[in-house]
C-alpha cells in the first residue's frame, strides 16, 4: 500500500467531529453548515428572526420556527437562541434550529446526520417495534417505541399525524434505511433545563 492510499484510509477513518475542527482552523473560526452557535435575537418581523452571532454577516432564521399553535413568537429581542448554520450568502448568513420539509429539506438529511441537526418529521403509522416517520419529501425514517419518549407510551395511536422533531441516529443505504430518535432531544433539553436550575440555585446562595 502506497503512502497516498494511506492517507486516503486515515481520511475516510476520522469522524466528523475532527473534520469539522480541522475545517474551523483552517477557515479560520468561519462557520460550516451544522454548526452549531448560540445567538442573540436582535430583531423578530413578520417573516425572519434577525440574529447577532457574533461573526461578520447578517444572521436570519425563519421566524414559523418560533411561532406557538396561535402564530405568536416565542422569543424577543435580546433572548438568546440556539440555532444551526445552513448557509452563506452576500453576506446574509441562515440558520435554523432543525431541518424542514421540502426537496432542500431533504438533500440536507445527510448533513442533518453527520452534524446531529435535529430534523423535522411526521409520525405516519405503527409498524412493527416502532413508528414510520416522514421526513422531508417523500423520505421514510424508523423510530423504535423506546425512542419516542423519555416514558412508555400507554397510548401509542395518539401520535400519528403529529409533527415532531427528531434526531437522525442512523443513516446507510444512501437514505434508504433510516433510524431516528426523540428521546435523545428530550434527554438533552432535559439536562439543560437541570444545569440551569442548579445555576440558578448555586447563584443565589452565593448572593
Amino acid at each position: 500500500m502506497t503512502d497516498r492510499d494511506d492517507l486516503i484510509d486515515e481520511t475516510e477513518g476520522e469522524s466528523f467531529a475532527e473534520m469539522l475542527e480541522q475545517s474551523l482552523e483552517s477557515q479560520g473560526g468561519r462557520l460550516v453548515p451544522g454548526q452549531k452557535v448560540t445567538a442573540r435575537v436582535l430583531k423578530v418581523s413578520s417573516e425572519w428572526l434577525f440574529i447577532d452571532t457574533g461573526h461578520k454577516g447578517e444572521g436570519v432564521v425563519d421566524v414559523k420556527e418560533f411561532l406557538d399553535p396561535d402564530g405568536n413568537p416565542t422569543v424577543q429581542e435580546g433572548d438568546s437562541i440556539s440555532v444551526y448554520f445552513l448557509s452563506s450568502s452576500r453576506g446574509e448568513m441562515r440558520f435554523t434550529t432543525r431541518i424542514g420539509g421540502g426537496a432542500q429539506g431533504n438533500a440536507q438529511l445527510e448533513e442533518a446526520w453527520q452534524a446531529g441537526v435535529p430534523v423535522e418529521g411526521v409520525v405516519e403509522k405503527e409498524i412493527k417495534g416502532g413508528y414510520e416517520v416522514k421526513l422531508a419529501g417523500t423520505t421514510r425514517a424508523f423510530c423504535p417505541f423506546s425512542q419516542m419518549s423519555l416514558r412508555r407510551i400507554e397510548n401509542p395511536e395518539s401520535l400519528i399525524g403529529t409533527r415532531l422533531a427528531f434526531r437522525i441516529t442512523d443513516y446507510t443505504e444512501r437514505g434508504r434505511n433510516i433510524v431516528v430518535s426523540r428521546r435523545v432531544l428530550l434527554e438533552e433539553e432535559q439536562r439543560r433545563l437541570r444545569e440551569e436550575a442548579q445555576a440558578a440555585l448555586s447563584e443565589g446562595m452565593t448572593v
